[in-house]
Formats: structure tokens, C-alpha cells, sequence
């Protein structure tokens, strides 16, 4: 009975040794994005970012914006001396898993065709049903 308040307080001690050390294999230096975006995942270099703050519910569809913060270096192991983002505009239907890039106009193609892929927008429909949504103004 005396070796179980032992194990208690190791694991106490291992769970945010474990995160922290989980938390700095990705993009270390690259910002994290703060309310309304929420972070979907992160690279060595690229952090992707969905914002819950304009998130449009249309007819089996949901508009959303992504961003990718991307560290600049001056060289490839160097820090970051400052980042880049970019943003783009979806229409996303997690029903039959297609995504269709509005700005610039692309074509509706399925999640694994699109560059960001099954990755970014499967956890994108994970998080859409658990975020509110506002209506369309059409």
C-alpha cells in the first residue's frame, strides 16, 4: 500500500514531462494561432489553423477559412526569424468527404485529392461538430 502514493506522484510528474516533450517536436518556434483559431495540427515548420469565428453553414455544406503559419529560417535547422501566413476560403462536406477551394475557384474534389488532404480536413469535420455554425446570408 506504501508504493501506491509513490506511483501517484510519478504520474503527476511523467504526464507534463510527457506533453512538453510531445509539444516540442512540432514547429517549436512557430506561434500556435490564439482564439477564434484553433490549431488542427503542426509540422516542423507549418502550423494549420481553422477559424471557429466564421465558420457559414450552408445547404450540407460548411464554409470555412484555413491558415498556415509557416516559419521563415535563414537556413534549414535555423530558428525562425519570422513567419508567413497565408489563408483560404473551403466549402467542406464532411458527408461525402469533398472539399471544394473557393478563393481562389477550384474544382469539388475528394479529401485525400487536395493538398492538405484527408489529415487536415477530416480533423476540420471532427471539429465542425463540435463548433456552432452561423447560417448563410443567401
Amino acid at each position: 500500500m506504501t508504493a501506491f502514493p509513490a506511483l501517484m506522484n510519478s504520474t503527476r510528474i511523467l504526464a507534463p514531462a510527457l506533453l512538453m516533450t510531445l509539444g516540442a517536436c512540432k514547429a517549436p518556434d512557430v506561434p500556435r494561432s490564439p482564439a477564434p483559431w484553433i490549431t488542427l495540427g503542426a509540422g516542423s515548420n507549418v502550423v494549420t489553423s481553422l477559424d471557429t469565428s466564421r465558420i457559414v453553414l450552408e445547404t450540407g455544406t460548411r464554409v470555412v477559412w484555413i491558415r498556415q503559419t509557416e516559419g521563415v529560417r535563414g537556413a534549414p535547422a535555423a530558428p525562425a526569424t519570422s513567419t508567413r501566413k497565408s489563408e483560404s476560403r473551403h466549402r467542406v462536406n464532411c458527408g461525402t468527404r469533398t472539399v471544394s477551394d473557393l478563393e481562389p475557384s477550384g474544382a469539388t474534389r475528394r479529401f485525400e485529392q487536395h493538398p492538405y488532404g484527408n489529415r487536415v480536413f477530416g480533423t476540420v469535420c471532427n471539429a465542425l461538430g463540435n463548433l456552432p455554425a452561423r447560417p448563410s446570408r443567401s
